[in-house]
């Protein structure tokens, strides 16, 4: 299903953003706490928009039982 393939794409993107800013905030850590406290608030921004496109896509394929069954595989 189309939506499910570009949730999942958007999920990815996130994923590498939230790993992103958390490798900034570790390297800043010790120099610049502060600076490194808001990198890994955003890191953990952006690992909520993982679990809310994941619950959307849980949400499509149970729909998608509900009403035609099982979705295809691929």
């Amino acid at each position: 299903m189309k939506v499910i393939r570009e949730l999942s794409e958007m999920i990815e993107e996130e994923l590498d953003g939230a790993e992103e800013y958390a490798r900034c905030a570790l390297h800043y850590k010790e120099e610049f706490p502060d600076v490194a406290r808001v990198l890994y608030d955003i890191s953990m921004q952006e690992m909520n928009h993982v679990n809310m496109l994941h619950g959307e896509i849980v949400a499509v394929i149970e729909k998608h039982r509900r009403e035609r069954g099982d979705p295809p595989a691929a």
